[in-house]
């Protein structure tokens, strides 16, 4: 199989969108709009979309393969020193990169404009510390040979896939970058080009999947489509890998179904913003539902504060909550915290994951909000 050569953007097969699109495209702005109105208007929107964050990074890697579980990306997050051998700590490894990675674009973005060489620094950051299969890949160049994609052993004359010859990929990434960039009249059909663009040309030797779809968010809020970088599609997309990679294959012919992979996409931003939506607003119940109990249970002056750490991290140890009030002027010692917390277990409020033993620090679970983003 010839390696692919990929369409110039912009794509002149949805230059002029079919009145599906523009019905599938009406749909996804008013959803995400509706979302992105909610976290805006919610008391304090990082303490909602810190665990979407990480669960956003399970499930991108769940496309890839992962077999994960959020208990154990955040239980690895707080003691990585116990966590299991092999395969499963590659795995918890790159989500915590991939966790690393989403917050570096955030705040990345947050100082200067997207461009090719943040893109490299996010392929560096999930492929780099830890990251035992991505420490040989390559982290932060783009693929200096070909690739392709199949069975593992299997010869490109078998693949699936061939994503272009190396030698194109950085003119055709500094094309992409341009579209990036240009001014287009439907954001969201932007991004879905954008998106599908960056898995056919295949830039990296590996983590292309993951990397593609962080984007995603980057590109939303910088375009102004979204308040914060933190609409994320994987939940959706994970649950219809099936189609997510059927709708991908349908653009390697020639000419690509680009008609198809629009309204796929337009479909998958809808029904995941009408998601995040409800699971915000239940997210927000839950904590002003908390903020009352918390107080009520402690008697505590640390007691919001506390509910405001377990909200970011719902599987915890007392050394992250410890960490999280380390600004106050005058922050709980850790009797002081431990006791606190033991109320809150004994209301059956938190649950123990892990007990303490010796230096080894307890395991406290917020089983009410982890229902809540486990749940699909």
């Amino acid at each position: 199989m010839q390696p692919f050569i990929p369409e110039d953007l912009p794509i002149a097969a949805i230059s002029q969108p079919s009145p599906e699109i523009i019905k599938a495209s009406g749909e996804a702005n008013r959803a995400l709009a509706r979302y992105d109105a909610l976290v805006a208007h919610s008391p304090n929107p990082r303490l909602v979309l810190a665990p979407l964050t990480r669960r956003e990074a399970l499930l991108s890697s769940r496309i890839e393969g992962s077999q994960s579980t959020l208990n154990e990306v955040l239980q690895f997050e707080e003691d990585d020193g116990t966590a299991a051998r092999g395969e499963k700590r590659d795995d918890l490894s790159e989500i915590r990169n991939y966790i690393a990675a989403l917050n570096l674009g955030a705040a990345t973005l947050a100082e200067r404009p997207f461009s090719l060489h943040i893109l490299k620094e996010l392929h560096t950051r999930l492929l780099g510390a830890g990251s035992v299969r991505g420490k040989t890949k390559n982290p932060g160049n783009f693929r200096a040979r070909q690739n392709w994609i199949g069975v593992p052993g299997m010869l490109q004359e078998q693949a699936a896939f061939v994503p272009p010859d190396p030698l194109l990929v950085p003119e055709l990434m500094e094309k992409w970058a341009r579209f990036y960039h240009a001014d287009q009249p439907d954001i969201l059909v932007q991004a879905a080009v954008l998106h599908a663009q960056f898995e056919l040309i295949h830039p990296f030797e590996d983590g292309n999947g993951r990397l593609g779809r962080l984007i995603i968010p980057l590109f939303l809020y910088e375009k102004n489509a979204v308040g914060q970088p933190n609409f994320y599609l994987s939940a959706y997309l994970e649950r219809r890998r099936d189609d997510y990679m059927a709708a991908l294959k349908r653009l390697n012919a020639r000419p690509g179904d680009w008609d198809n992979w629009a309204r796929f996409f337009l479909r998958a931003v809808a029904a995941q913003a009408t998601e995040d939506y409800q699971k915000t607003g239940r997210m927000m119940a839950i904590y002003e539902d908390m903020k009352s109990r918390f107080v009520d249970i402690t008697r505590s002056r640390f007691a919001v504060p506390v509910l405001d750490a377990i909200f970011e991290k719902p599987v915890f140890s007392t050394r992250h909550i410890q960490k999280s009030l380390r600004q106050m002027d005058r922050p709980p010692s850790a009797p002081t915290l431990g006791s606190l917390l033991k109320k809150l277990v004994r209301h059956e409020v938190l649950q123990v994951g892990r007990t303490g033993l010796g230096r080894r620090a307890a395991i406290y679970v917020f089983g009410e909000l982890m229902d809540l983003l486990d749940g699909e």
